[in-house]
């Protein structure tokens, strides 16, 4: 009974010893099986990967070129523009003055003027000339000359209402309103004539008057002076004499 126990026992070992040896087979075969299958692929997937890479870091990427933003320059605050003015358009020259077709005028001045014999200086007499608007006094003298306005100072004058020009010498250009000329010429104590050497006596002054449609501006209107309206002044020296003459002289007590 013992031994049928024993073999019964030592059967049973071997079917589980059988077993576990079968199982092991089983479990190294499919290990087996596994590496020979999945390892060698794996390898193969590692290399394809590490070829990939290595051909991505040799071929240079290109980057997209980055389009540069638009830089934001200052800009200036807008200055207001200017307003165009408009250009003064070039203004004509006013016309030359000429003398008038109608050269009528009144003419009042002494013709003749009484002067010592031995007189180097003389004032002329006031004079008065009425009819035209504007008016061109020409003045010439012999060995002597013309003295207007401040006495003793040459005034030549360019203004908006009067010309003179030659103040003190032998030829004498006035122009202006007719108005302002007789002033002019008659301001303190009237035109002064001073010899420049010897005397005066019988010496001559001409005048020419000439009506201009405006203020003349030099002399050369002159020469349009009309015939009746030019006048010579006669410098005459005064008659002295040493006759005697007898009278009663009665003497009151």
């Amino acid at each position: 009974m013992l031994r049928l126990n024993l073999v019964s026992s030592l059967g049973g070992h071997d079917r589980r010893r059988r077993r576990t040896l079968i199982t092991r087979f089983v479990l190294m075969s499919l290990v087996a099986v596994f590496i020979a299958q999945v390892v060698p692929t794996l390898a193969e997937e590692s290399k394809t990967v590490e070829e990939v890479s290595a051909e991505q870091s040799s071929t240079p990427v290109e980057q997209p070129a980055q389009t540069p933003a638009p830089s934001q320059s200052p800009t200036a605050d807008p200055q207001p523009s200017p307003t165009p003015t408009p250009s003064a358009s070039p203004t004509s020259a006013p016309p030359a003055p000429k003398a008038l077709d109608a050269q009528g005028m009144k003419i009042q001045l002494s013709s003749r003027i009484s002067v010592d014999p031995r007189a180097q200086v003389v004032r002329v007499p006031a004079i008065s000339i009425t009819g035209p608007e504007y008016l061109l006094l020409c003045i010439q003298s012999q060995t002597s000359v013309v003295d207007l306005l401040t006495k003793g100072v040459p005034n030549n004058v360019v203004a908006t209402n009067l010309y003179l020009d030659g103040d003190l010498t032998s030829t004498v250009t006035l122009a202006g309103p007719t108005t302002l000329v007789n002033s002019v010429f008659n301001s303190e104590g009237g035109a002064r004539v001073s010899s420049l050497g010897g005397f005066l006596s019988n010496k001559v002054v001409e005048l020419s008057f000439v009506a201009t449609d405006t203020m003349a501006l030099n002399s050369s209107l002159c020469t349009e002076v009309a015939p009746g309206n030019k006048r010579v002044i006669l410098l005459s020296p005064l008659s002295l004499g040493m006759d005697l003459k007898k009278g009663e002289v009665r003497l009151e007590k």
